[in-house]
């Protein structure tokens, strides 16, 4: 099973993500070089665009400083994507990636739920970063699944 094939079909699969920027990238950087986009890359794409989005959407409610717990959850996030990138490129595809981005999706969310971000235009761009680190999950999840398929025997 190929690794790249199972990359695209997780981005496919995953509802509203093929419009994000990071499914962007990764479709251009396949265009571009011809071969499927390795999986550090999407990943290295994908913390790249939280880091780059968090702020725009927080910074823009208007309240001055963010309150220390929206701090606090945004440097979990940011932590949490370098140690899943990290991970990832000296290890591949893991469980526990797979389980640091569902709690990186949750925090994520929880600025959402707890009342942080209150303009909808910007609650709906937080739902892309949200959208966009579930898609990442996703793609690791296909990659373990693929990983650990069994080789079919020759005949």
């Amino acid at each position: 099973m190929n690794i790249g094939n199972e990359i695209k079909s997780a981005w496919n699969e995953v509802e509203g993500v093929e419009h994000t920027v990071v499914s962007f990238l990764a479709k251009e950087y396949a265009a571009f070089y011809k071969h499927e986009p390795a999986i550090e890359t999407v990943i290295d794409d994908t913390v790249k665009y939280v880091e780059i989005g968090l702020p725009i959407v927080l910074d823009a409610t208007g309240e001055g400083a963010l309150a220390p717990a929206v701090t606090a959850i945004v440097d979990e996030v940011y932590s949490d994507l370098k140690v899943v990138s990290a991970t990832v490129y000296d290890f591949g595809p893991s469980p526990t990636a797979a389980s640091i981005l569902s709690s990186v999706q949750a925090n994520l969310s929880s600025l959402e739920t707890a009342g942080h971000v209150k303009d909808s235009a910007k609650l709906a761009k937080l739902k892309l970063i949200v959208n966009a680190v579930g898609a990442l999950a996703a793609i690791i999840a296909k990659a373990i699944a693929a990983a650990q398929a069994p080789v079919p025997a020759a005949a």
